[in-house]
């Protein structure tokens, strides 16, 4: 009867502690993305990737168009890569590299690209946002997305 007892409370210990660690990191991402700013997230697989996205015309264009399905399939390493046509405007961010967790946009093939490595060749890309939230876990989105606003 003891051991039952133990094992309970460690299971409501644990549970406990996973919901506390699940509304810090909640608390924590709604406390980086400023009132009135444009913030999506990307799930799939249980994976939940949060961005904020900067003020380019391409970045609004991206933001109207929410939500969306998408199809993570394609890309090389260290990328996904989502066909979606973007509005470039003529107020693009232009990086002079990539990092882990940047949303960016390259124009000559109207290709939305997620980094999940570094990458120093990306030339006319331009960049959307950057990941606040998720950004290790990029690697583990699946083939399916959904791609939605931040309330």
């Amino acid at each position: 009867m003891k051991r039952m007892k133990t094992a309970i409370t460690a299971i409501l210990t644990s549970a406990l502690v996973i919901f506390a660690l699940s509304s810090c990191q909640s608390a924590k991402r709604s406390a980086e993305i400023p009132e009135g700013a444009m913030a999506l997230e990307i799930s799939s697989n249980g994976t939940v990737v949060t961005y904020l996205l900067n003020d380019s015309e391409a970045a609004k264009d991206l933001y109207s168009q929410l939500p969306l399905n998408i199809d993570l399939s394609g890309g090389i390493p260290g990328e996904f890569i989502i066909d979606q046509s973007l509005n470039e405007g003529t107020n693009p961010v232009i990086p002079k590299e990539g990092k882990t967790g940047d949303l960016m946009y390259n124009p000559n093939f109207g290709e939305i690209v997620i980094l999940y490595s570094n990458f120093k060749n990306i030339e006319n890309y331009l960049l959307l946002g950057t990941a606040i939230d998720g950004a290790n876990s990029i690697w583990t989105l699946g083939e399916e997305a959904y791609v939605g606003r931040v309330k």
